[in-house]
């Protein structure tokens, strides 16, 4: 396995003003390259999965800030979303050659145990779509017949993959979901859900990014149509945000399906029954720049949101937003980012 050294490796910082609950990132310094995209629970071991558009490389990350390589298999090169399928023990990683400029057609999505970071097996996407360059985004959960889901954010296209047979095919594709504004992007964040459990009335969500609220769009997709059924409607939202990126839609407790929209500066929420239409719910506003992806821990009720931190190569964050406690609505005490930067440099000192 690879190894890597790390001058500062910043821990979980909660901090505690006037006895409200502060803001509490994971800070992670000196780090060169890493540039990650995805986000993932790890729920065997407890720690969040991280990918990454500079190397590949999926690392993990520990509540007490520790930093470590989860999977370096030579198939990773420049990886994107994640996406845990606990069921049968995978973690789904999109991965291309390189992402900018993503002028290559080689791509895929690597099926890795879950277990140790082994790579299961790589389902090439290359040939798809010929030789047109890709961007795989993000990879859905499994549906109900163990299919995944991939979004190509250049082509507007979605890939249907067995996870477990390698088998896969161009399942759905369309102008609307390719770029169309200065973001660059198209089709985003995806995810399955199903009105009430019901199997048969199975559909996507996909999130087009977009910089204004014209251009970013939720989409829903039904699934088990013929080819010549199949129709991306828009999701009407009584609130429309900007910039969405990744979705993750909250399967268990109390905030069963509840979706959360991932945008640069903010987290946005929605509920529904059937995401046919959504109402708007709290809206959160993130403490370090450029979100991209976010996983719900259920144990704390709360969202951990990488940042990107504007592309920046040796610094990124994972912000913790407290569902019951950060909403803009009401705004708990906040850490300034050189406030943690400082702890974070003592903390670590005396860990290492």
């Amino acid at each position: 396995m690879a190894r890597f050294s790390v001058s500062v490796v910043a821990c979980l910082v909660v901090a505690l003003i006037a006895g409200a609950e502060a803001f509490a990132p994971v800070t992670i310094i000196n780090k060169s390259n890493l540039v990650p995209e995805g986000i993932e629970y790890n729920p065997r071991t407890g720690n969040l999965l991280l990918g990454s558009i500079g190397t590949g490389v999926i690392h993990e990350v520990t509540e007490s800030g520790k930093f470590k390589v989860f999977s370096d298999d030579k198939s990773l090169t420049s990886t994107a979303g994640l996406q845990v399928d606990q069921e049968r023990d995978y973690l789904f990683a999109c991965n291309q050659e390189k992402i900018f400029p993503a002028t290559s057609n080689r791509a895929g999505l690597a099926v890795l145990s879950l277990r140790d970071g082994s790579l299961v097996r790589y389902v090439d996407l290359s040939n798809l779509l010929g030789s047109t360059g890709k961007l795989l985004n993000d990879v859905s959960p499994p549906d109900s017949k163990g299919f995944v889901y991939v979004t190509d954010s250049l082509n507007g296209a979605i890939f249907q993959i067995n996870p477990d047979t390698g088998d896969a095919v161009l399942y759905f594709q369309s102008e609307k979901l390719k770029p169309d504004d200065a973001a660059g992007v198209g089709a985003n964040g995806i995810e399955v859900w199903r009105e009430k459990g019901d199997t048969s009335n199975e559909f996507l969500i996909i999130a087009k990014s977009g910089l204004t609220t014209e251009t970013a769009i939720l989409y829903r997709l039904d699934l088990g149509l013929d080819r010549n059924e199949r129709e991306i409607k828009v999701i009407e939202v009584d609130e429309k945000g900007v910039g969405y990126d990744g979705l993750f839609v909250v399967r268990s407790g109390s905030r069963t399906g509840t979706l959360y929209a991932v945008s640069s500066e903010k987290v946005y929420s929605f509920i529904s029954a059937d995401f046919k239409t959504a109402t708007a719910g709290d809206v959160f506003e993130l403490q370090s720049p450029q979100g991209t992806t976010a996983v719900y821990l259920s144990k704390d009720d709360a969202l951990a949101v990488n940042c990107l931190n504007n592309f920046n190569s040796t610094t990124t964050f994972i912000d913790v937003l407290s569902l019951s406690t950060d909403a803009l609505q009401n705004s708990s005490v906040s850490l300034s980012s050189s406030l943690v930067l400082v702890i974070a440099s003592l903390v670590a000192a005396l860990l290492f």
